[in-house]
């Protein structure tokens, strides 16, 4: 007949103890850490859903032109909009835009935008309009594409 042996947990101090602490401490720091930046990204995009920046302001020709350059909260971008919707209309005049906003900042042929664009499209003017996308990292800039004649194609935004 065997004796009944009640199995002893291990030691205070024994390498079984020691390695189970360790995966404990571990296991919460990662689920602690995890949870942390959930909350953070969460946050941040519950926030982008409420502050969209780009239609906070009407269009004003006398502040766009104030603020030619790519600075980071350009008022530019606050107002790119209401630009696009009732400035910047299909078919209008490259001169006509040219006086509205100025010179552009830089021009393509189509370049990086060529797969996007129409075939129509032989000249693009991008306009810097401040940081205002995402995690406010990267620059912000509209895109006016015109045709052959010099007629507006396309106005957008986007984020270098």
């Amino acid at each position: 007949m065997q004796k009944n042996r009640a199995i002893k947990p291990p030691g205070k101090d024994s390498p079984i103890r020691k390695r189970t602490k360790y995966i404990n401490v571990f296991t919460t720091a990662v689920g602690i850490t995890s949870f942390v930046l959930f909350v953070i990204w969460f946050a941040k995009w519950t926030f982008v859903a409420a502050f969209y920046p780009f239609d906070d302001l009407k269009f004003e020709q006398s502040i766009w032109l104030k603020h030619p350059n790519e600075e980071f909260e350009n008022p530019r971008g606050q107002m790119v909009e209401d630009l696009m919707a009732n400035h910047l209309v299909k078919g209008i005049a490259k001169e006509k835009v040219k006086q509205l906003l100025g010179q552009p900042f830089r021009t393509e042929s189509g370049g990086m935008f060529g797969d996007f664009l129409p075939q129509s499209v032989k000249l693009i003017w991008i306009y810097p309009i401040g940081s205002w996308s995402g995690f406010q990292i990267d620059s912000d800039f509209l895109s006016v594409a015109f045709d052959k004649d010099g007629t507006l194609v396309k106005a957008w935004r986007w984020q270098s």
